[in-house]
Formats: C-alpha cells, sequence, structure tokens
C-alpha cells in the first residue's frame, strides 16, 4: 500500500528575472500539478519511474542503472528527486528501499516549476509513507536541496509556491508570506519550446554585467510594479493587474 502526493506548477505574475537579484515578485500557484506516490521496497534500492518523461531507473547510492529511456537524460532527470527521497530518510534516520512513481500534468522547461512541483510531491509521499513528522517548511527546504540540482542556485520562489501554494509576495533577503486575493482566472499559453532557466538566468547576468545602470533601472521600475499589483490582487482589480502585467 502506497502514499500518494502532489504539488501545484506556478507562474511568476511579477518580478521574473530580479528575483534573483534579491528584489520581491509576486507567484501563484496553478492547477497543474505534479503527482508522486512511494511504496516500500524489501532491498535497499531506490527505484524511480517518470511516467510523463518515460524515463526510469534504479539507484543504489551513487550508482545509478537505467531501466527506460537514455541513462545521461534519465540519471539528470530523476537526481533531483534522489535527493528528494534522502533529506527525507535523513528525518527518519534509516535508509530504506522505495519505488517511486511520478506523473506530471505539468509542462517541462516551461517556466512553471515543475521540476519543484516533483520534489515537493516526492518529499511529502515518502514522508507520509514513513511517517515522518516534518513541517511544510522541511518540505521546503527539501524541495529547495533538490532544485539546486537542476538549477544549481535558485532563488527559492518555485519550492516555496510548490509547497505553501496559493498566492505569495517572495524575496530572498526577507522569505516570503501569502497574498490575501481570491482565484485569479489566468489563460497560461505554452509555446512547446522548452527552455532552460539556468541558461535564461546567465542571459540577463550578462546583460546586467554590460549595462549595469540601465538593468538597474528596469529593476527599480519592476519592484514599482509588483507593489501596485499587490494592491490590485488584492482589490480583484483584473484590470490593473492586465495593464501592469503588459508594461
Amino acid at each position: 500500500m502506497g502514499v500518494t502526493a502532489s504539488a501545484p506548477a506556478k507562474v511568476i505574475l511579477f518580478g521574473e528575472h530580479f528575483v534573483v537579484y534579491g528584489e520581491p515578485a509576486i507567484v501563484l500557484a496553478i492547477d497543474k500539478r505534479a503527482y508522486a506516490k512511494a511504496e516500500l521496497r524489501e532491498d535497499k534500492l531506490l527505484h524511480v519511474h517518470s511516467v510523463n518523461l518515460n524515463l526510469s531507473g534504479y539507484f543504489d547510492g551513487e550508482a545509478f542503472r537505467v531501466e527506460q529511456g537514455d541513462e545521461k537524460r534519465a540519471k539528470f532527470k530523476l537526481e533531483p528527486i534522489k535527493v528528494a527521497v534522502e533529506k527525507v530518510l535523513e528525518f527518519r534516520g534509516e535508509k530504506v528501499g522505495l519505488d517511486i512513481e511520478v506523473n506530471s500534468t505539468v509542462p517541462v522547461a516551461a517556466g512553471l516549476g515543475s521540476s519543484a512541483a516533483v520534489a515537493s510531491a516526492v518529499a511529502a509521499a515518502v514522508g507520509g509513507l514513513l511517517n515522518v513528522k516534518m513541517s511544510k517548511e522541511d518540505v521546503f527546504r527539501i524541495s529547495y536541496e533538490a532544485e539546486k540540482v537542476v538549477h544549481g542556485t535558485p532563488s527559492g520562489i518555485d519550492p516555496a509556491i510548490s509547497t505553501f501554494g496559493g498566492a505569495l509576495l517572495f524575496q530572498m533577503d526577507t522569505g516570503f508570506k501569502p497574498l490575501e486575493t481570491k482565484d485569479v482566472p489566468l489563460i497560461v499559453g505554452d509555446t512547446g519550446v522548452e527552455r532552460s532557466t539556468g541558461v535564461q538566468v546567465a542571459k540577463v547576468r550578462s546583460v546586467k554585467e554590460r549595462y549595469p545602470r540601465v538593468v538597474e533601472s528596469m529593476m527599480r521600475t519592476a519592484r514599482e510594479v509588483v507593489l501596485r499589483a499587490i494592491d490590485a490582487l488584492k482589490e480583484r482589480d483584473l484590470k490593473t493587474v492586465g495593464d501592469l502585467m503588459n508594461i
């Protein structure tokens, strides 16, 4: 008998890119989710199967054996799941064998936080299966560690929203706090073109290094947009929200 958990994807409405420089951002959970099922094994191996990516394999410590898909791609995509599992097992203080099945409705490499949603769902499922007492802050920290495998130095915004849901005001140096707003009707278009968050962040960093004063001016403007958007969302003034998104 296994345990299943899920976590939501996200959209960053305001503050995208500049959030990694300590600027505020507004992030919303959306109705796309990642699902994870955890079951015990009789051995000490970790078997991971990603249904939507058609990948699976076995982890035995640092060793990896592919079962389905290209070995290099499978190890890269499944490694964050291994990290999330290991962090939960640290709470338990004992290694056990697990079967992890992941199935996600979140488009991959589309800026919707698919990897964080998977990591949060896996942490919650494994914790539930093993009766490990973890707070949401613990799940957030576990998901953040898994995100490091994917993004190197993530801001933390993705694991925050995938763990806590709702709408959050996020800032790296002060953390995050919930925003009081009702559901916001959004249409999110997926071009089908995969993008690497790390590559996009590097592009912005390169421009900032070449034109610091220009980019810093843009950052101040983005900060003001975020602050105005907070009030508009609280008042459910969607016209103003839309206007601010077009700036």
